[in-house]
């Protein structure tokens, strides 16, 4: 599975993106709520991604292991 975000220090900037209409996670966030969906720690993987407009990401990569 994959999972792109935008990172919180990307939204932190947007004054549109409050925590009343946005989500937003850093990268130990975004681990923890895999985590939350009954991933292991060990078949997760997040880097950052620089996309166009100096907006900045994680994509977390999910393999369940057997």
């Amino acid at each position: 599975m994959v999972i792109y975000v935008s990172d919180r220090a990307t939204l932190a900037n947007w004054p549109f993106a409050g925590e009343d209409t946005h989500r937003s996670f850093d990268r130990d966030e975004l681990i923890a709520a895999i985590e939350d969906g009954g991933f292991a720690r060990n078949e997760i993987t997040v880097e950052p991604v620089s996309l166009p407009f100096g907006v900045s990401g994680l994509l977390g990569t999910v393999v369940r292991q057997p």
